[in-house]
Formats: structure tokens, C-alpha cells, sequence
């Protein structure tokens, strides 16, 4: 478990770039630059939707992601952090 500032431990990023090269089929190269240079992300995210001036997180139900950004260009992949078993699934 990541934590209480969200930041993957060592052996957490291994398990992160594990799973990426079991489930990563064909060539790793990036859909815009065509470059293969990928740094996972130390930290697992959330997406917030900045539509208004305040964030309410209150109640919400939010979805952990660990991201993949391209070396070279910077487009970045959120794979799913619960699916990758670094974040435990949260129970009803």
C-alpha cells in the first residue's frame, strides 16, 4: 500500500513494471512520438474534473491510477492501481 502521501514504495514499483511486462503485448512504443522510453509514475493518482472554481471530494468515490509517461513526449497511460494490486479494493 502506497503511503499517506500516495507514493509507491520500491517494491511497489517493481510489481508496477512486472505487470506491465506481462500484460504489455508487441512493441512498447509510444502512440504519438513512436518512441519505446516509458517512466512509471511514483505516485498513484486520481483524476479531478476541474469544471468549477471548488473541489468537493466528500462522498465521492474516486478510482486510483498509476501512471506510464513517455520519456520523450510526455503523453502519459493511467492504468487502473486496484486492477495492478497496489491499491486494495474498497469494500461496499
Amino acid at each position: 500500500m502506497p503511503d499517506d502521501q500516495g507514493r509507491l514504495t520500491p517494491a511497489e514499483q517493481q510489481l508496477v513494471s512486472d505487470w506491465l511486462e506481462t500484460k504489455w503485448v508487441g512493441e512498447k512504443c509510444c502512440p504519438i512520438c513512436k518512441m519505446d522510453k516509458w517512466n512509471a509514475g511514483v505516485f498513484v493518482s486520481t483524476e479531478l474534473n476541474m469544471g468549477s472554481t471548488e473541489v468537493i471530494l466528500g462522498g465521492c468515490s474516486v478510482t486510483p491510477h498509476i501512471q506510464l509517461v513517455c520519456s520523450n513526449c510526455g503523453n502519459t497511460l493511467i492504468f487502473n492501481a486496484v486492477l495492478l494490486g497496489i491499491v486494495p479494493k474498497a469494500e461496499a
